[in-house]
């Protein structure tokens, strides 16, 4: 039998790892009214923390999981009017601890980028931090979203109740969404639109490279990009949009650019720039060469998140017939 919530389990519940049946017992652990002090501590400690070291949650995690929790377990306080109060102290605990702090930010759109502008209480950002490959977070509605290193989202305050919009500002989100057949899960970038009501899917977007696309690995999906629109994409499809040409095409794909489970990220016929970038993506090293031949290459080669610069750079000078050296934080290809 399980047994009252401590504060591990607690902490695992806010942190978004429990399963089924330890999160209907925290639930109704919380709705009894019991102990709440402990809650409140628990709380205190993930979102107010001075460093924050719990599974590399934001402030901003921490709030979608709070949100989810509410849902949770807010409609069944109207059965139980005897825990009613209790609840709401609790929740009331909550709603202050979520305004101190949650960055709220709204999006405009200002010479050719998206950026980000502070205003009231209208948005939620989530900024993956430079140096880890992928982050995975969970979000208010039950869907679970992967960002790559610097990659940046936001979401709107009202996100599960009464829209799921999504704001993909720059960079890679690979979202495996909970199904609402009342709210269709929309993300939207500067160059692609996506709209699913459950499904799987890649959405990138770099500024500084020259496409931009949406690759489905679960269910149907909607794209609309280049003026044209994708309907009914299913596993195996990809929306790309060329930025130079401003129109878009889909086709099938191989590989996805990256798989969340196996920790790979797949690069296909790409230049040289774009190598270099998504080698200080995953591993946070500078690559550079001093090869005509090199710098002018297309590169097609997985980068495996578990593996070192070293194992990296052996396989990719063995392929295309190059020398390499490594001096600080620098890789030189000759």
């Amino acid at each position: 039998m399980i047994t009252d919530p401590n504060k591990a389990l607690l902490r695992k519940y806010f942190l978004g790892h429990c399963d089924p049946e330890e999160i209907k017992h925290v639930e109704d652990f919380v709705l009894n009214g019991t102990e709440k002090n402990l809650v409140d501590e628990v709380l205190m400690e993930l979102s107010l923390g001075p460093e924050l070291e719990h599974d590399n949650m934001s402030k901003a995690e921490i709030e979608a999981s709070w949100q989810q929790f509410d849902k949770a377990i807010g409609p069944k306080t109207f059965k139980q009017a005897n825990t009613r109060i209790k609840y709401y102290r609790i929740i009331g605990w909550l709603s202050g601890l979520a305004a101190a702090c949650l960055l709220i930010f709204w999006f405009v759109v200002k010479d050719g980028s998206w950026s980000f502008q502070k205003e009231g209480d209208s948005e939620m950002r989530y900024q993956a931090a430079i140096g880890i490959p992928l982050t995975k977070y969970p979000l208010p509605d039950g869907s679970v979203m992967w960002l790559t290193a610097g990659s940046s989202v936001s979401l709107s305050a009202g996100f599960g109740d009464i829209d799921r919009e999504v704001i993909l500002q720059h960079g890679e989100a690979y979202f495996d969404v909970k199904r609402n057949e009342e709210l269709a899960f929309i993300v939207r970038s500067k160059f692609i639109t996506t709209r699913v009501l459950g499904t799987a899917f890649l959405v990138s977007d770099q500024p500084h490279l020259g496409q931009a696309s949406v690759q489905v690995t679960r269910g149907r999906v909607e794209v609309q990009s280049g003026g044209k629109i994708f309907e009914n994409l299913t596993i195996g499809k990809v929306v790309t949009y060329d930025k130079a040409t401003e129109k878009a095409d889909s086709t099938h794909y191989e590989k996805m650019l990256f798989d969340p489970e196996a920790k790979r990220l797949f690069i296909d016929d790409v230049s040289f720039e774009e190598l270099a970038f998504r080698v200080k993506q995953v591993y946070g090293y500078e690559l550079r060469s001093r090869s005509h031949r090199v710098t002018f290459g297309r590169f097609t080669l997985e980068l495996d998140f578990d593996r070192g610069i070293g194992d990296v750079m052996e396989n990719l000078s063995w392929v295309y017939n190059s020398s390499y050296e490594i001096k600080g934080k620098e890789v030189w290809m000759k």
